[in-house]
């Protein structure tokens, strides 16, 4: 696969901590309330950070992986830019809630449009909620806390699983770690039980006894394709730069209806 072709996957998945926050412990006598509390507190610490690292995508015909580095504010705010080798940078997305903007690099060209009609575009990620992807990229679940709490069970020390329905039928089986007060896993069955997607995350203590995220893993099993990032330095805050994208005047211009 040349690396043009690369790229464009790449900017395609884009749709698709040191923080202080209690510890809980996960036990019997933690409620729906107390869970769902627990990770308000977290998302809310984890909203602007930078991060750099890799990413790789398997599919039945690419196995491919290219350097990272990221900046994100707010909850829907995230531009990054991909290296290819010689950390020759290949292209930069940004991409909000309601506006998607990516240079390529490679043929200098600029594509705008909307996320959601982006994601459509591509069999890899359509299935993937925008929440996913966004929380996927941060190196976190975002857990809505409008979203119901069916069912709360042990299943060890600092450790619970639960389930979500959602409005259109499927349903989500989550798994959460006291240790960390993170989600560490997610599947989310159709309502025929069929796995649609699920995705794992694993964290790991910096150098200051920070939680920050080490690797996270997409998997969508119908396409038989992965997304994994994996996380070389994290670090919270507001980013320095402006969540701008750069190109030449020459540039041309693609925009997504």
């Amino acid at each position: 696969m040349n690396t043009v072709k690369l790229f464009s996957v790449f900017f395609a998945v884009f749709f698709f901590g040191c923080a202080t926050v209690p510890k809980p412990t996960a036990n019997e006598a933690m409620s729906a309330d107390e869970l769902r509390l627990c990770l308000a507190q977290t998302t809310d610490s984890l909203k602007d950070f930078s991060a750099e690292g890799s990413i790789t995508i398997h599919t039945p015909t690419m196995d491919q992986s290219a350097g990272f580095d990221l900046a994100a504010r707010g909850t829907d705010s995230i531009k990054m830019s991909v290296y290819g080798p010689f950390g020759i940078t290949v292209g930069s997305a940004l991409f909000t809630r309601h506006e998607f903007t990516a240079y390529n690099a490679l043929n200098n060209t600029v594509y705008r449009g909307s996320p959601e009609k982006q994601m459509r575009m591509l069999p890899f990620v359509k299935e993937i909620p925008f929440e996913l992807l966004t929380g996927t990229l941060r190196g976190i679940y975002f857990f809505l806390q409008s979203s119901p709490i069916d069912s709360l069970s042990v299943n060890a020390e600092n450790s619970l699983s639960f389930t979500i329905s959602n409005s259109d039928g499927s349903f989500d089986k989550l798994q959460y770690d006291g240790g960390v007060n993170r989600i560490t896993r997610c599947t989310r069955r159709d309502a025929g039980g069929s796995i649609l997607w699920h995705v794992g995350y694993r964290y790991k203590r910096n150098v200051d006894g920070g939680i920050v995220p080490e690797q996270v893993e997409v998997n969508v099993p119908l396409k038989e394709s992965t997304l994994v990032l994996d996380y070389d330095s994290v670090v919270w805050g507001s980013p320095q730069s402006p969540l701008t994208i750069l190109f030449p005047e020459d540039a041309e211009i693609v925009t997504i209806e």
